[in-house]
């Protein structure tokens, strides 16, 4: 056993940290990291904060909220807590680039600093981190005024009004020196995107990602817009040659049409090759039709029939929608677990939050790419497509229309159901699926990328972290389940097949996020190690 394994391990008995239902009331399920023995960093508490305001719906681009615009905020906030804590150690860089401001500030920190105690000069770095997150979090998210406000002053560390002040100074400098940073990386330019297809009525293209209404199944709640589609040139940590060969390593998903020259006129029901016109069958799977694509929707469609109750539970923890911090935010709190499991001290969570934060930032820029570049169809889609064209498997013969077994919402059990009316499994009163296309799995890749570098920067693949809870969609069964994960990677791969299971995802999204999501764990680590090292 290494010393860091030994180290986590001795680390259960002392801290035990736990996980836990934020709000046992809350419409979500929505998870926190919480110290059982209250020794925890500034940063710690920090972290926690972010995600706070994350679930709080004051993190906006435009006005927007979502994975995306989390990951940022996120890197943003790591971003600080890193800068506050490398001023004061000799050994650590800037991550900033410009290295004469950064010795403007370094002289500060030698004239506040010099006469302190060593008990006072930890109290006075805490609340340098603290004041400088605080305003960077602040900047980037204005609405988030009242919750950061109230918050941080049980976070601030008691010290003598004077120097709490040169810790303020010192804190907003930094601030404005991350804030700067970011201000241009392309976060809110515009670009023209625009669906090929119209919406669920107007489906045209049945490979291209479509709108959903806002409410599933609502038309009255108006047509979903592509959530940030400028996100796939944004500029992150990596180099963009870097992340586009990182992107070309992942495999390409499965078109409809198997040979170049077809057409297909979905409202009609007729494929049109080499001049000539016929309607769209079951035959024409392997010669016109490419059965790979058939059979994607079908695993969606078979996996939606079987779903068993912890499986289900699957879908509904990691589904991280409106509310809660989205999936960077699950692994910010996942991050503070680290954070207590390894008992670490200020500095290794500065480390520690500023990897996860700039490995969820490129993760989220990666997978966007790829989103506007394939513009792929969701599952929801597809699958009643397909359904109507009669290319599913037909589970009653005698019956009109495609009859497949699934998931129903109205009565909480599997249901043979025309295909027509099949829908994801999801938290009731959302959208059907995620504003943006398919391909990569932003879970997969998220996951992956943060649960890798983790697991780097940390040096152990232990996790051993558990939760258990019931579901919200079938909350009157109450039945308890414990979802737990003895690695990182335990835990960053049951968050692909989570939306697998909530239909929200095929197989290739999730293995080529995956994939991806490793790679960018690996390359953000060796990146940024060169700061410290």
């Amino acid at each position: 056993m290494s010393n860091s394994e030994r180290r986590a391990l001795d680390a259960i008995e002392v801290s035990k940290p736990i996980l836990q239902r934020v709000d046992l009331d809350s419409p979500t399920l929505n998870t926190e990291t919480v110290s059982t023995d209250g020794n925890t960093t500034v940063i710690f508490e920090l972290a926690h904060l972010a995600t706070e305001a994350v679930a709080s719906k004051t993190v906006k681009i435009d006005g927007l909220i979502g994975p995306t615009i989390a990951a940022r905020f996120y890197a943003a906030a790591g971003s600080a807590f890193y800068e506050a804590d490398q001023l004061f150690d000799p050994n650590s860089f800037t991550s900033l680039g410009s290295k004469k401001s950064d010795r403007l500030l370094e002289r500060q920190v030698i004239k506040f600093t010099k006469d302190l105690s060593d008990e006072l000069r930890e109290k006075f770095i805490d609340n340098v981190t603290a004041y400088a997150a605080g305003a960077t979090m602040l900047a980037q998210a204005p609405d988030s005024a009242p919750l950061i406000e109230l918050s941080l002053p049980s976070i601030l560390k008691s010290i003598p009004s004077k120097l709490d002040a040169k810790a303020r100074k010192l804190g907003n400098k930094i601030a404005v020196r991350v804030n700067d940073f970011y201000a241009n990386d392309g976060s809110t330019d515009s670009v023209n995107y625009e669906s090929v297809n119209g919406g669920p009525a107007e489906i045209r293209i049945i490979d291209r990602w479509s709108p959903e209404y806002r409410v599933g199944g609502d038309p009255s709640s108006g047509l979903q817009t592509f959530l940030t589609p400028q996100w796939g040139d944004v500029r992150q940590i990596l180099d963009g040659k870097k992340l586009d060969t990182l992107k070309d390593s992942v495999s390409r998903p499965e078109p409809f049409l198997l040979v170049d020259g077809a057409s297909y006129d979905l409202a009609n029901g007729t494929i049109t090759y080499d001049g000539q016109t016929q309607p769209i069958t079951t035959e024409l799977i392997g010669t016109l039709i490419n059965p790979r694509f058939i059979a994607q929707a079908q695993r969606v469609v078979d996996a939606s029939a079987n779903l068993t109750p912890e499986e289900k539970l699957i879908a509904e923890f990691w589904e991280d929608g409106a509310g809660t911090g989205f999936p960077p935010g699950t692994w910010m709190e996942f991050g503070r677990f680290a954070s207590e499991l390894n008992d670490n001290n200020r500095s290794e969570d500065a480390r520690l939050f500023f990897a996860i934060g700039q490995a969820l930032y490129s993760a989220g820029v990666a997978a966007w790419g790829l989103k506007t570049e394939t513009d792929y169809g969701r599952p929801q889609s597809a699958i009643t497509e397909l359904s109507r064209l009669g290319l599913l498997r037909d589970e009653d013969l005698l019956a009109p229309g495609i009859q497949v077994f699934a998931y129903s919402r109205e009565t909480q059990q599997r249901e043979l159901i025309n295909g027509v009316d099949w829908e994801t499994y999801q938290t009731l009163g959302a959208g059907y699926s995620p504003p943006f296309a398919e391909f990569v799995s932003g879970h997969s890749t998220f996951s992956s990328a943060a649960g890798k570098i983790i697991d780097l920067i940390t040096g152990n693949a232990y996790f051993g972290a558990s939760v258990t809870t019931t579901s919200l969609i079938e909350k009157s069964k109450n039945i308890p389940i414990t979802l737990s994960w003895a690695t990182w990677q335990d835990a960053w791969l049951e968050s692909g097949i989570s939306r697998i299971y909530g239909g929200i995802h095929f197989d290739d999204a999730n293995q080529g996020g995956l994939l991806l999501g490793q790679q960018i764990g690996e390359a953000v680590f060796n990146q940024i190690s060169d700061l410290w090292s």
